[in-house]
């Protein structure tokens, strides 16, 4: 592969059911992985392009160009009162606030969402889509997100789609549906999974991603967990493990 820098291309476009931000390479070069990345709960369907231009400099260091996909979630939460959020489940709020005032978050842990089923069933069609669009499997897949779109990413890629993924990317994300997901962690041996967390995570405190992280090691063939002084974001440091991966 040639080390010039090369020319990339985003696009709008409905996919299945889901609206995306698809970015490719513009060369005569083929793609040949694909990363799909599912943003949080109430921002807006475009949130995590914004790490994009980061995320393609990485890359192009390690001689990379694969496909960048951002969804946008299913529900709208106008009526919910945050105009122009999305979600891909809705969240009850009014119980969120009771376990932060109590700041006991194990409840969630066996919590299986209402609503995640529909937006597993949603990501995988258009992630399917996607990759056989693009003739790429799921040996050159990298599903993640932040926070809800984490924990999706997790729930599909382990009860979703037909293989596992190559690799895992879960910032923020917080350990839920557990005995279904442990019923299906044998999927975790041939997955690589990368794990950021904020120490001053005031919305999913760092024990829910400690949570997860021991599924992660549980059953997993590599798992890498960076824990950071930080808030409820995405640092730098997952973009480059994304790129490493």
């Amino acid at each position: 592969m040639s080390n010039q820098p090369f020319q990339w291309t985003a696009t709008q476009e409905q996919v299945s059911n889901l609206n995306a931000t698809i970015i490719k390479p513009h060369s005569t070069i083929v793609p040949t992985e694909m990363i799909v990345l599912c943003h949080g709960y109430g921002a807006p369907g475009d949130d995590l392009v914004g790490i994009a231009d980061p995320l393609i400099r990485e890359l192009q260091k390690k001689q990379r160009n694969p496909i960048l996909v951002f969804p946008e979630a299913p529900v709208d939460l106008e009526d919910y009162g945050m105009p122009g959020g999305r979600a891909w489940w809705p969240l009850n709020m009014a119980r969120l606030m009771e376990l932060a005032a109590k700041n006991d978050f194990s409840e969630m842990r066996s919590e299986v969402p209402p609503g995640i089923d529909d937006a597993r069933s949603m990501l995988v069609e258009f992630t399917q889509e996607l990759m056989n669009r693009f003739s790429i499997d799921e040996a050159k897949l990298t599903l993640g997100g932040f926070s809800q779109g984490a924990m999706l990413a997790v729930d599909a890629a382990l009860r979703g789609l037909d293989k596992a993924p190559a690799h895992l990317a879960v910032m923020s994300g917080a350990l839920i549906c557990e005995p279904i997901w442990r019923a299906a962690a044998g999927r975790l041996e041939t997955m690589k999974v990368i794990q950021t967390h904020g120490r001053f995570d005031t919305i999913l405190p760092i024990q829910t991603g400690r949570w997860l992280n021991s599924l992660f090691r549980d059953s997993c063939r590599q798992a890498t967990f960076h824990e950071f002084d930080g808030p409820h974001t995405i640092p730098m440091q997952a973009i480059e493990m994304i790129a490493e991966s």
